[in-house]
């Protein structure tokens, strides 16, 4: 289980002997749950010459061979991840056997992430049977991620800041004001803290309501730790 962390400036690269895939995180044969963290600024390089799987899955990839392989992504952002082949932030592929290979994601943005060489935009990766799913409240910037539940939401831009320290023991990708994020995600499921231990849910949107953001930050969190840190360009704006 990974929780309230942040997966930042990782590289696998393929050579001409061994295939490279899944920049920040790999699963293999396994099942796993990230939850309130971030993976961004990762990446996948290389088609290479040994290994089909080269070069996928910037943030994250999964991969089956023999046995059940679960991942579910929950209230996290992936980000600004790239692979030089399919999936800048996730790429899901069986190699063999028949066994379940899949990503859930719940109440995470996808965005901003790049494939085919980092040269256009390419959140998601299915191959060979392998799936991405939605438990709803998800957000992303194209349709490659397979997000058709009733709250999924695809926009032409997230509105996030860039990776900094907004607070808390992790840097992250706190949403700027008038984020469609803010006060839309899964208010069932809603943890009580994000990524930087702020509280969820907040009024974000200073309509008088609390609703947890879609993510891995909180917005509206003002001086969480004393002392407003990272980008202050927003001071002037409610919910900061």
């Amino acid at each position: 289980e990974i929780e309230r962390s942040i997966i930042t400036g990782n590289t696998v690269e393929t050579t001409a002997d061994i295939g490279g895939a899944g920049g920040g995180v790999v699963v293999n044969d396994a099942s796993a749950i990230i939850s309130n963290s971030t993976s961004s600024g990762n990446h996948a390089l290389g088609a290479g010459t040994d290994g089909e799987y080269s070069g996928r899955g910037g943030g994250v990839f999964l991969v089956g061979f023999a046995a059940d392989t679960v991942v579910g992504i929950e209230d996290s952002t992936i980000c600004d991840n790239t692979a030089d082949v399919a999936g800048g932030g996730i790429a899901v592929q069986r190699i063999g056997g028949t066994d379940p290979i899949e990503v859930m994601l719940r109440n995470t943005v996808i965005a901003v992430n790049l494939d085919q060489g980092a040269a256009l935009p390419g959140n998601c990766s299915e191959e060979s049977g392998a799936t991405i799913t939605s438990g709803d409240f998800n957000l992303a910037d194209d349709l490659t991620c397979n997000l058709l539940e009733v709250d999924d939401l695809t926009v032409a831009d997230v509105m996030l800041g860039p990776l900094a320290a907004y607070g808390g023991p992790t840097m992250s990708h706190r949403p700027m004001p008038g984020s469609p994020v803010i006060d839309s995600g899964d208010d069932t499921m809603c943890p009580d803290t994000d990524q930087r231990g702020a509280p969820r849910p907040l009024d974000g949107d200073d309509d008088g309501d609390r609703h947890c953001d879609r993510g891995s930050v909180e917005f509206g969190v003002r001086f969480m730790d004393g002392f407003e840190s990272g980008d202050t360009s927003a001071w002037s704006e409610a919910g900061q």
